[in-house]
């Protein structure tokens, strides 16, 4: 049997994303009116928006959001989980673009620089095993 994915959501904040990519201004007063405050931090992986709930009321706060289906494109719990995946999977992109970059460098370095990236991608697979 293939366990699935657990996320692991954070308490306290949904995300929101509207139609037409809205401006953050519009997010900020759009939320407002239905008494949700944005937090201070921006969403790193697309064009939605972080907004406070109250612990616990994570469902009813995304339920208030998608009422209004000619501005709010989906309503979501924030899964900081996939979040730090995909952080962790970019910065080893880029570390293996870097490695592309300068392809010719010397065989010491080059090896330091794929261990490196060996390192990075065995501390992602350590963050997926303490999930089993």
């Amino acid at each position: 049997m293939k366990i699935k994915y657990k996320p692991k959501y954070a308490f306290g904040q949904i995300l929101v994303e509207f139609k037409s990519a809205k401006n953050e201004q519009f997010a900020r007063e759009f939320g407002k009116t239905l008494g949700y405050e944005m937090a201070n931090e921006t969403y790193e992986h697309g064009t939605a928006f972080i907004y406070k709930t109250k612990r616990g009321e994570e469902k009813t706060a995304i339920n208030q959001f998608e009422k209004y289906p000619e501005f709010v494109n989906w309503a979501d719990r924030r899964d900081i989980g996939l979040e730090s995946r995909w952080n962790g999977l970019e910065s080893t992109i880029r570390m293996l673009q870097e490695i592309a970059d300068d392809a010719e460098q010397p065989d010491t370095q080059y090896n330091n620089n794929l261990d490196k990236v060996i390192t990075s991608i065995q501390l992602l697979k350590q963050g997926t095993k303490n999930k089993k």
